[in-house]
C-alpha cells in the first residue's frame, strides 16, 4: 500500500519489521533486495535503502516524483524511470548522478517504457519509439 514496505519471516509467517512512510501515492515499482539492503520507493517522493534485516534505513535520496518502473541494482548503481525521466543513484549513498529525459525528445511526449536492464557495462531501456542503451555511468 502507497510505500510501505514489510519484512515477514518466511518460517513463522510474522512481521519483523515495517516502513511505513507518509506516501502521497501508491508506488508501481516492486521492492529490490540486494545482499542485506532493501530498496523501495516510499510514495513520498523519496527512495529508501533499508536493511533487510532489520529495515533501519540506510539513506533516502528525495526524488520529488513516483517510480513507474521496477528497479534495476547494479552493482554501483540503482536505476528507475519515472515517467519521461531517468534516473541513476548511486547504491552507497543514494546521491543523485543522473536525472535525464529521453533523448531528442521533449519532456510531455517522451515516456521510459521498460524496467531498465543490464549486460555486463550496458543498460537497456525502451521509450516511446525506441529502445537505447548505453554504458553505465
Amino acid at each position: 500500500a502507497g510505500g510501505y514496505a514489510y519484512a515477514v519471516d518466511r518460517t513463522t509467517r510474522a512481521i519483523v519489521w515495517q516502513h511505513t512512510p507518509q506516501p502521497l501515492h501508491t508506488t508501481a515499482a516492486q521492492a529490490e533486495v540486494v545482499g542485506d539492503v532493501v530498496y523501495i520507493d516510499g510514495g513520498d517522493g523519496n527512495i529508501y535503502a533499508l536493511g533487510a534485516a532489520d529495515g533501519v534505513e540506510r539513506w533516502r535520496s528525495p526524488i520529488g516524483a513516483q517510480v513507474t518502473t521496477d528497479f534495476l541494482a547494479t552493482d554501483r548503481r540503482l536505476i528507475f524511470a519515472s515517467g519521461a525521466y531517468l534516473f541513476i543513484l548511486d547504491r552507497a549513498s543514494g546521491q543523485e548522478l543522473l536525472r535525464m529525459t529521453q533523448p531528442h525528445t521533449a519532456p510531455d511526449n517522451a515516456l521510459f517504457s521498460s524496467t531498465p536492464t543490464a549486460l555486463a557495462n550496458q543498460i537497456f531501456i525502451t521509450m516511446s519509439d525506441a529502445a537505447w542503451s548505453f554504458d553505465q555511468p
